[in-house]
């Protein structure tokens, strides 16, 4: 908590009871540990997922839901403890409450032991240190996620006794040391630095220390040697660190949990953030929000909060009201609920009105650790309402020894007695094949792969299991020969075979043959297999057609043009960027049916997220394949549209971070993979994002 607001809590902080047994003016104890490995943890392990933390323990999103625990940043150097009075049932208590996040402020000096601190016979640096690692394995096996915040610092030759406007050299020092503390214990988070701030010099009406992006990010410039508590400022200056500087100590250090990095004017301005912040993929925006600070509407959080949350994940790492009432909390709260935002408000004490009114009513328990109104009981009450938090995603795999093996082993799943027809194509050429699947689904049977020149042994015992009334060959005899297809005949006569000139006229003739209408219609390019596979999966759960064309045609085929005018779609979903199909086309389906959507993406992924998501608010399961290879996807849509499942490709080895975020805006429970490790790796069985 910062001095925007003039509250001197700082000069209070000596005589309130702050901590379970605490006394007014004396020292509470910590328990102290000279363990150097966090104990094992019941916490979530948050990692950074596009905007989204997701506990890499369970797959599932991770929403900061806590409180601040104030006192190793003043304690220390005050002379009466390390800190307030810790104890498990505390943090038991926490945890009762639906609190899953615990910020603890800390002191420079007090860690590194400079300037007399920490204060008091017998204690040490390796004591603080100790004590602070106490505290954060008693949360941690509490099930309490822990963030440690640079709280109070000082440049060398100042004693940090309150808030600097930026970091220093020895800021540095510090967090190296933490890192290499804490770099083991994936529920530990880093707060790099409370507030950074501009300095207002009242006796002039002027800026002192104007605080820039540049600066943030960069460091170089010159701040106040004071704290923001000394009115009266000597003119001495020390060179400020910046943020970057901060987050490579991190990482040399070895500390590859999230980061969060507060914004400007006491962490309360985001407005340059994203542009600003240092290269690397796991930074959190830390935002204060307090009402007495500039960003405190509804208007200003839309406005410039929510599209930083759009980006990355954000944590009002410190927020309160302080005037007797709890409507800017409670209001504040619905908001960051419906945005992603995290939230911990200040402060997890306990200060009577007789002490500090102010504080007081920031405080969040009374003396018997019970919910404090307004603050307590409005947060308390607030966190009960929550829904639960969204299960585990459970991941399983559907794989063969082959892609026909595969396929076969998919048919197993949808389709475990018999089927009245079974659609046969290459498993080595896509061309014929992509608008095979949603026409197996919409006449009831499964989707097979062959070699070209040879029935594979394990595809004619699937057919011969499914007894079909026929067979329907896609293709012609360069994709499966007619020696195959005498094989087939050998097991059901009736044997139709689907084969064009080229592949444009074999997907016409399979949407002709298989729907004699089709309200939505998908039109993919032929050129490529990847956006064809994730309509194909769309449309086989509507029963609607996939109809392939070459995208970077000057017009729309005569022929294909009629075929859809045949199926009197309501809509025509063109799949892909314009690289795929051009204006030119889009131009020409426009005339074709009263809706026209084009569902795109920056690359195959990100246009099979876009698929699987039109028109869906949930889902309970998902189908995952490789984007880099057709075969298992292709034979995999024909179950998708039966468990109205979409079928999502992604890389080999990872996850993209927006459909890892997707799977759990969707609500997944779920998760199956098509084909074994060396289509999809272990790295997608664990959900790992790219």
């Amino acid at each position: 908590m910062g001095n925007w607001g003039r509250v001197g809590a700082l000069l209070l902080l000596a005589v309130i009871s702050l901590g379970a047994g605490a006394v007014p003016g004396a020292p509470a104890h910590a328990t102290t540990s000279t363990s150097t490995s966090t104990s094992a943890t019941n916490a979530a392990t948050p990692v950074v997922h596009g905007n989204r933390l997701i506990d890499s323990s369970t797959n599932t999103v991770f929403v900061p839901h806590g409180v601040n625990w104030p006192s190793f940043e003043y304690a220390c150097w005050q002379g009466w403890g390390y800190s307030s009075s810790t104890s498990s049932a505390q943090a038991a208590i926490m945890a009762s409450w639906r609190i899953n996040t615990v910020r603890l402020p800390l002191n420079q000096d007090c860690w590194l032991g400079l300037q007399g601190s920490p204060a008091g016979s017998g204690r040490t640096a390796s004591g603080y240190r100790a004590a602070v690692h106490s505290w954060v394995s008693t949360l941690n096996a509490a099930g309490l996620v822990v963030i440690l915040d640079l709280h109070s610092s000082a440049p060398a030759g100042y004693p940090a006794h309150g808030q600097r406007a930026m970091p220093d050299s020895q800021s540095v020092t510090f967090w190296s040391s933490v890192a290499a503390e804490f770099a083991s214990s994936p529920s530990v988070l880093f707060d790099l630095f409370n507030e950074p701030y501009s300095r207002w010099n009242d006796a002039s009406s002027s800026w002192t220390f104007d605080l820039t992006w540049d600066c943030w990010s960069s460091g170089g410039c010159q701040a106040p040697v004071e704290d923001d508590y000394t009115a009266v400022l000597s003119g001495a200056k020390f060179t400020a660190v910046g943020m970057q500087s901060l987050v490579s100590a991190m990482r040399n250090a070895g500390a590859a949990q999230p980061l969060l990095l507060g914004g400007l004017d006491y962490a309360n301005d985001l407005r340059q953030w994203l542009a600003s912040r240092p290269a690397d993929n796991q930074l959190v925006a830390s935002w204060h929000n307090y009402p007495g600070q500039r960003c405190h509407t509804i208007a200003c959080w839309n406005s410039e909060i929510a599209p930083v949350a759009a980006v990355v994940p954000v944590v009002a790492g410190e927020f309160g009201q302080t005037d007797g009432g709890s409507g800017f909390l409670t209001t504040f709260m619905d908001w960051a609920d419906v945005n992603g935002v995290g939230y911990l408000p200040w402060a997890w004490w306990q200060v009577d009105a007789s002490e500090s009114l102010t504080n007081s009513r920031y405080a969040l328990i009374d003396d018997a650790l019970a919910p404090k109104a307004p603050s307590g009981t409005a947060y308390y009450d607030h966190l009960a309402a929550l829904p639960p938090p969204a299960p585990a995603i459970s991941v399983s795999r559907v794989a063969g020894t082959d892609r026909y093996a595969t396929a076969v082993a998919i048919s197993q799943r949808a389709f475990p007695d018999s089927a009245p027809i079974v659609y046969i194509a290459s498993g080595v050429t896509f061309a014929d094949s992509l608008s095979a699947g949603p026409a197996a689904s919409a006449q009831g049977g499964p989707l097979l792969l062959t070699s070209p020149d040879s029935l594979p042994a394990i595809v004619r015992h699937e057919v011969e299991r499914l007894s079909p009334a026929t067979i329907v060959i896609v293709g012609g005899e360069s994709a499966v020969s007619a020696a195959v297809a005498a094989e087939l005949a050998s097991i059901q006569p009736s044997v139709v075979r689907l084969g064009g000139a080229d592949r444009y006229e074999t997907s016409r003739l399979i949407v002709g043959y298989a729907f004699a209408n089709s309200t939505e219609v998908y039109l993919a390019t032929g050129r490529d297999f990847p956006d064809a596979l994730g309509a194909s999966a769309a449309a086989a759960q509507t029963r609607s057609a996939v109809v392939l064309v070459d995208g970077l045609a000057g017009s729309l085929d005569p022929a294909i043009e009629r075929l859809i005018r045949s199926l009197s779609p309501e809509t025509v979903l063109i799949v892909g960027g314009l690289s795929a199909i051009g204006l030119a086309l889009q131009d020409d389906v426009a005339t074709l049916a009263p809706s026209t959507e084009r569902l795109s993406g920056a690359d195959r992924y990100a246009t099979s997220l876009a698929i699987a998501q039109w028109g869906r608010a949930r889902a309970d399961s998902v189908l995952l394949a490789t984007g880099v290879a057709f075969p298992d996807a292709l034979a995999a849509s024909v179950w998708a549209g039966q468990l109205a499942a979409p079928l999502i490709v992604v890389p080999p080895t990872c996850v993209p971070a927006a459909t890892r975020a997707a799977l759990s805006d969707l609500g997944v429970a779920s998760a199956t993979l098509i084909g074994g490790t060396s289509s999809l790796s272990e790295g997608v069985a664990t959900l790992r994002v790219c």
